[in-house]
């Protein structure tokens, strides 16, 4: 625990075990950028996904055969289509998330003439119509311009024309009337500043590419056209979700926010727009944790109904600290809130309390730049970092707020610079090596090379050390040096865990035990006689 180097090792049960190898899962034909496992079981579920650039993949909540979801929403950032799109790991087919709305303006034709006038007042209504376009989901698209209002009588016949050619995913038309009746029963200039109210979702394709409208105001469907309202996702840099179904997103300083479970519903009530160039964010539950070059940021989204309305809150609210970020990819929502990494270390962030500097007694400041990750994920609790292309990785133990307290436990360094990775439903951690994915750390039993170096022992005065023991697992050797102020004395293949005598090491007041091999160590001892040594003691 107070190593001053640990590589490819863990302290396990008070012993040092080696890591185990990687496992290759598989080859691409891309160097992969992002890396999601969609499902935790089942193969025939579909593969993992891998993208040659970056990708938002959001899991849907909906029914199906697959043990979790049969869907995920892919939002694309780079050279692939900016629209996002339904991804089905059953078949690999995609499917656009959005439905374009139609331009072209109804014309409205008379058909059959009438006289019934409306009950609430004499003399003919006025109408306007205008309509949707649907997919087999439900979503709904923007509404065409309203077409020109017409009187009518409220027992007339109009036929409906100038549809726009509907797009590949439109499954219905919804054709939907505005009326001056519809509202207080007064007559008004333009029946289009009234709300249109659903005639009739009809299949498509429209028989003769027209639509016939003979019913009275009291047979109209049920249903108030809402998607005026509705706002496409802008172009984001990032999106995540959030425990209640609000998407989340940003470009530049703005942040974004969907509605309730409606991927394609941004609405402009609900963006924000912060002083600092936002780099990251993750989610924690409803809390949306923000890294921007200033101050990070916390934000509870809750769902608030009051009578007909349906809203949400959404409230940004800047932690005291200044912790700038200096990663996307490093920023990464964990058990309690959310870690990322800054010019001083690692800083936490929860849903109440202060950001913390987590590595301050552990790494010092003046050294955090040889540590400072560029991509990271959280993983069972711990913090997996490396440092991508050059460098090497780490892993830092993150216990649990407890109390509202987070803190650090052991940090090891290892092999690694994934160009991708994620932490898996199924408890695995994968990550991608430029074309290859790769399961890590614990798939493959053939352990690595490790290096452990021990804590400075300081001595009460110049000390001359004659005998030392490994005790090991042995089926391979293991490498013992001793350093003493700051200088290899000794070094040896020890091959048993039977003590062995040290030559004329010298004198010195600082000593250090390095071990380098691959098999479990339970103890080492060095002593200044051979009788100390078989007492056991240090």
């Amino acid at each position: 625990m107070s190593a001053t180097i640990a590589h490819n090792t863990w302290l396990r049960d008070n012993s040092l075990a080696p890591m185990l190898s990687d496992e290759p899962v598989r080859a691409v034909q891309v160097d992969v950028a992002t890396l999601h496992k969609v499902h935790d079981t089942s193969s025939f579920c579909g593969p993992l996904l891998a993208y040659d650039h970056c990708v938002g993949v959001i899991p849907m909540a909906t029914p199906g055969w697959c043990p979790t979801f049969d869907q995920v929403l892919l939002f694309h950032k780079g050279n692939q289509p900016n629209e996002p799109q339904r991804y089905f790991p059953v078949d690999g087919a995609t499917k656009p998330l959005l439905v374009h709305g139609p331009t072209k303006v109804l014309t409205a034709t008379r058909l059959a003439a009438g006289t019934l006038q409306d009950h609430k007042f004499a003399g003919p209504d006025q109408r306007a119509y205008t309509y949707t376009w649907v997919d087999e989901f439900g979503v709904e698209s923007l509404p065409a311009p309203p077409s020109l209002p017409v009187r009518s009588y409220d027992d007339e016949t109009w036929q409906l024309g100038n549809f726009s050619t509907p797009p590949a995913n439109a499954m219905y038309v919804r054709i939907y009337r505005a009326s001056s009746a519809f509202e207080t029963g007064d007559q008004v200039a333009n029946p289009a500043d009234t709300t249109f109210q659903l005639v009739e979702e009809v299949t498509l394709p429209l028989a003769g590419g027209t639509y016939t409208d003979s019913r009275r105001l009291v047979d109209l469907e049920y249903g108030t056209l809402f998607t005026h309202e509705q706002q496409l996702p802008p172009p984001m840099a990032q999106v995540i979700e959030t425990e209640q179904g609000y998407l989340v997103g940003f470009r530049g300083n703005e942040l974004y926010v969907s509605e309730r479970h409606e991927a394609h519903n941004w609405p402009t009530r609900y963006r924000s727009v912060l002083p600092d160039k936002i780099v990251a964010i993750s989610s924690y539950g409803d809390y949306v944790f923000i890294g921007t070059t200033g101050r990070p940021y916390r934000m509870n989204i809750s769902f608030t109904k009051s009578g007909d309305d349906a809203d949400a809150t959404v409230d940004p609210i800047p932690f005291e600290e200044n912790y700038p970020c200096l990663s996307r990819f490093a920023f990464v929502g964990t058990s309690f809130g959310a870690i990322y990494p800054t010019r001083h270390g690692l800083v936490a962030l929860q849903g109440t309390g202060p950001a913390k500097l987590l590595t301050r007694a552990i790494i010092q400041e003046d050294r955090w730049h040889e540590f400072v990750p560029n991509i990271a994920a959280w993983h069972n609790g711990k913090y997996y970092a490396a440092r991508t292309p050059a460098g090497q990785g780490f892993i830092l133990d993150v216990n649990d707020a407890s109390e509202g307290v987070v803190s650090t436990g052991e940090l090891v360094t290892f092999d690694w610079a994934p160009t991708a990775v994620h932490s898996g439903r199924d408890g695995r951690l994968y990550y991608a090596d430029a074309n290859r994915i790769i399961r890590a750390l614990g798939e493959d039993p053939t352990p690595r090379d490790y290096v452990w170096q021990s804590k400075l022992f300081r001595m009460s005065g110049r000390t001359s050390f004659t005998n030392a023991k490994v005790v090991a697992d042995y089926g391979a050797p293991i490498k013992f040096s001793l350093y003493g102020d700051g200088r290899l004395r000794y070094t040896r293949d020890v091959q048993s865990s039977e003590p062995f005598g040290l030559p004329r090491t010298g004198r010195a007041i600082e000593w250090q035990i390095k071990l380098e091999g691959r098999v479990r160590v339970h103890e080492v001892h060095v002593a200044t006689s051979k009788t100390e040594l078989t007492e056991n003691r240090e």
